[in-house]
């Protein structure tokens, strides 16, 4: 497939597909639309420095704005995500990366998909429940494994009965946290995805490997004005950084106009350094996201959900 399969915002294409990065092509589109701008700061010896800026008409102090009611809800949620200090205009880019972690983002993308009809929040609730229970029973089994080890290592004179407590304790421990991890591993593998959403996953991934395929030089004839045209998708999917990489190789593909660096072409290999930064800051918030026990949720197989 080589045209997006419908007009969705990139964040929900990737919350189909199980991509963890929707939050950068909600970047990128919101750029595009002219709400937001990337600027090129000066060098400093750590490297290239950027800022994400916000346009005028881009305020979000009150939900019911004219620029609010223009933005969906989770694009409402990463506004407020990425300028979370009261009338700041300006931050990092290394702010972005919170949004990987960021579980109200999350939350607002599975809300317009079950309103989609993408979703459906009966198998949702079905698979939540089956974690619980799992989960529940990988705690008692442990548990019961840890007395059993207890009993059988106490100092204590031979006594048969306490044995054969200990190696029971233990055995049935061992055999109920095994079943229930078991358990869990399924239950990540549910779908949580309604029929008509699981063909939209479909012809979403195959579109992806669309935009892989470009970024791999696998695709002939690939014209210079795809480069910004599916460029949220490209950084949706957690291609931003190849896609950025295999353009800078081609020939008249002009700077966006939502990106004021300190060249005013490709060839100096400043977007390429915003992609990579964008890439590290990513990887940095999932890292802080895992230690934490955040994370945003996602899998092809289990719908995203």
């Amino acid at each position: 497939m080589t045209r997006p399969p419908r007009p969705i915002a990139p964040a929900l294409a990737a919350r189909l597909t199980g991509s963890s990065t929707g939050f950068l092509g909600t970047l990128f589109d919101l750029a595009r639309r002219g709400t937001l701008r990337i600027e090129e700061g000066p060098r400093k010896w750590t490297g290239r420095t950027f800022e994400i800026v916000r346009l005028d008409g881009a305020h979000l102090e009150s939900a019911r704005s004219e620029h609010a009611q223009d933005l969906s809800s989770h694009e409402q949620v990463f506004f407020q995500a990425l300028f979370h200090k009261a009338k700041a205009d300006r931050t990092n880019l290394s702010e972005i990366g919170s949004l990987s972690y960021n579980s109200c983002f999350s939350a607002v993308l599975d809300e317009e998909l079950v309103a989609a009809g993408w979703k459906d929040p009966e198998r949702q609730k079905r698979r939540t429940r089956f974690l619980a229970w799992t989960g529940l029973g990988l705690l008692l089994g442990l548990l019961v494994l840890v007395v059993g080890i207890t009993l059988a290592v106490a100092p204590q004179p031979f006594n048969t009965w306490i044995m054969t407590t200990a190696l029971v304790l233990i055995g049935g421990g061992a055999a109920v946290s095994g079943v229930c991890l078991v358990g869990l591993l399924i239950a990540a593998l549910i779908s949580t995805q309604s029929d008509e959403g699981v063909r939209q996953a479909t012809a979403w991934n195959s579109f992806a490997g669309y935009l892989r395929n470009i970024t791999r030089g696998r695709e002939p004839g690939i014209s210079p004005d795809l480069f910004e045209r599916y460029l949220p998708y490209a950084a949706a999917f957690g291609l931003a950084t190849e896609w950025a990489k295999y353009f800078q190789k081609q020939a008249e593909v002009p700077v966006p106009e939502w990106f004021q660096g300190l060249q005013s072409s490709l060839d100096d290999g400043s977007f390429v350094a915003i992609m990579a930064a964008i890439s590290s800051a990513d990887s940095s918030a999932s890292s802080a996201g895992g230690a934490s026990g955040g994370g945003a949720s996602g899998g092809g197989a289990s719908g995203a959900g």
